[in-house]
């Protein structure tokens, strides 16, 4: 089934487990796929507040394929899209180098924006983020963490009402 839905309580006791076992980690990363709605895989870590688990979500980071993000932002695929750069921390714009010109860039930096203003952004080609370690570092909740969870889980909760998935995919691999 699907990691966020019918897999929930599963993927987070399993992901304890390991912490469990290995004593710590520095970092899980979760990689959705495609066009997947990252907005129901973070709620997974808000399940349950008597759980009391110690995974946190640091932050939420959204890959933008320059050459393709019009197309899906002009089509059938703008909620998925939206979805994803609506609720990202970063966002990272690729494929930078396959923009024809600086003004079409600012005008896909500027879409992007209008969803997401508040979002860390980052320009690349080839995926080559100038600083990895920081990225991986994101603490989104160094601030206030109180503050932090509620505005995210209520944002990521307003982001999952629609939330639905294509039948195609129906398997989980840890």
């Amino acid at each position: 089934g699907c990691l966020c839905c019918t897999a929930k309580t599963q993927t987070v006791l399993a992901l304890e487990g390991l912490i469990a076992r290995q004593g710590s980690l520095d970092l899980i990363l979760i990689e959705t796929s495609g066009m997947a709605d990252p907005a129901p895989v973070a709620a997974m870590f808000w399940q349950d507040d008597a759980l009391q688990s110690a995974l946190v979500l640091a932050g939420i980071i959204t890959l933008v394929d320059c050459v393709h993000i019009v197309q899906y932002l002009d089509t059938d695929k703008y909620r998925e899209a939206s979805q994803q750069l609506l609720v990202a921390d970063k966002i990272i714009f690729n494929k930078v180098d396959l923009v024809p010109d600086k003004d079409e860039l600012a005008r896909i930096a500027d879409r992007v924006a209008a969803i997401n203003p508040v979002a860390e952004t980052e320009f690349t080609s080839f995926s080559r983020i100038s600083d990895l370690r920081a990225l991986l570092a994101m603490n989104t909740t160094s601030t206030d963490v109180a503050q932090y969870l509620a505005a995210k889980r209520s944002a990521v909760e307003r982001a999952s009402e629609a939330h639905g998935h294509s039948t195609d995919l129906t398997s989980i691999h840890f």
